[in-house]
């Protein structure tokens, strides 16, 4: 048995909804089974007319305390990757959504079949699952197993996501086999193509930015290595005391320049850190230094950005306006630091810059204030 218990998908957002979510299912759970609450008015009644009320209602009562438990569990891992993404207020509209329509949809194809119910979150969960698939595919998810002895195991979130839709597929076409149409896993399958769908939608309406560790830049090879950010990984193994010659560093170099030129700044950054070494005596001029930065930014390869940004702004304070108005725009959205990003702004005067830096410096101040009044969860310095 495999339970699953969290993941290291970035979170960018504190999990209000989603503990709010999980509190407002246990206590309709708690009404529901230690009161006089009918719920069959509010479970989702198949072959029996439409009745758009239950398809609301229907995704918040359980079956039992099994059920209950399992869902939250669901919703708690695979709810903070999406809500952690978008924000409460978008992630509450995207998580009632999807249980609205899969729910309209079920009653709806179902009209007139034999009369049944179903109830339950599992529907919007497996959409929140297709919508990890998309946004995190990378990314691991832990689980507890329990196989003759119970251990820890990390899957990612496109392999999590291909097992349990494989399953219901097989359960669904045993079913189907049986004549039986309507399961429990033609439920979930259809809770996850739903979700496959928003989460392409979403992202493909820049709604979210998933820092090219979406499923299509993976695909396209456009995601980052985590190596790639730390310089001992890329740096060439030297007997020790040996060191980078002049001539070693002039052909890096050049090889750095053309890169830049080719529009591969990843591959000019790695060809840096090797000449550089592990004691990282080696500093690029300002106007490379300043290259370098445009295409790191540019290919949102963030933590390499990060880490030369702040030695360029160390060594070139005094031309460095625009690579700290770069660094505040990293901080105030994709790092999660906004107010980081304020006290960079601030120290930004109208003569350091340039008409158009001036208004880029003005939507960054009111996109980090926003994120700084909005509950973002900014993260320590690194």
């Amino acid at each position: 048995m495999l339970i699953p218990y969290g993941s290291n998908a970035p979170i960018y957002y504190r999990p209000f909804a989603t503990v709010g979510l999980i509190a407002v299912n246990v206590g309709v759970f708690l009404l529901q089974w230690n009161s006089k609450m009918d719920a069959s008015k509010w479970v989702l009644l198949i072959g029996d007319g439409i009745h758009p009320i239950q398809w609301l209602t229907g995704n918040f009562l359980h079956a039992g305390w099994l059920h209950l438990l399992s869902n939250m569990i669901f919703l708690w891992v695979f709810g903070l990757i999406v809500e952690g993404k978008l924000g409460s207020l978008r992630f509450l509209g995207v998580y009632l959504g999807l249980g609205i329509l899969e729910s309209a949809l079920e009653q709806i194809l179902f009209l007139n079949t034999a009369k049944s119910a179903s109830l339950g979150a599992s529907s919007i969960l497996y959409g929140l699952l297709g919508i990890s698939a998309v946004w995190a595919p990378k990314n691991e998810v832990r689980f507890l197993l329990f196989f003759v002895r119970a251990t820890f195991i990390e899957l990612s979130v496109q392999t999590t996501a291909l097992l349990y839709i494989v399953l219901d597929c097989v359960v669904a076409f045993i079913g189907m086999g049986m004549g039986n149409f309507l399961t429990t896993s033609t439920i979930h399958l259809a809770g996850a193509f739903l979700g496959i769908v928003a989460g392409v939608v979403l992202l493909k309406r820049g709604i979210v930015d998933c820092e090219n560790w979406d499923w299509f830049s993976v695909r396209a090879g456009r995601h980052i290595p985590e190596s790639a950010y730390n310089p001992r990984a890329y740096a060439r193994q030297r007997p020790e005391g040996e060191t980078t010659s002049e001539e070693d560093r002039q052909v890096a170099l050049e090889l750095i320049r053309e890169n830049l030129a080719a529009g591969d700044p990843m591959t000019a950054w790695e060809t840096y850190l090797g000449a550089a070494g592990t004691t990282d005596t080696w500093q690029l001029g300002e106007k490379d230094s300043r290259a370098m930065l445009i295409g790191l930014r540019d290919a949102k390869a963030w933590q390499p950005f990060v880490a030369l940004a702040r030695k360029h702004i160390t060594r070139f304070p005094a031309r460095s306006a625009s690579i700290q108005l770069g660094l505040a725009e990293y901080l105030a959205s994709d790092g999660n630091r906004p107010s980081q990003a304020l006290r960079i702004i601030e120290k930004l005067s109208d003569t350091d810059l340039t008409p158009a830096e001036i208004t880029n410096r003005d939507r960054i101040r009111a996109d980090a204030e926003r994120r700084a009044k909005g509950g973002a969860l900014e993260f320590a310095d690194e």
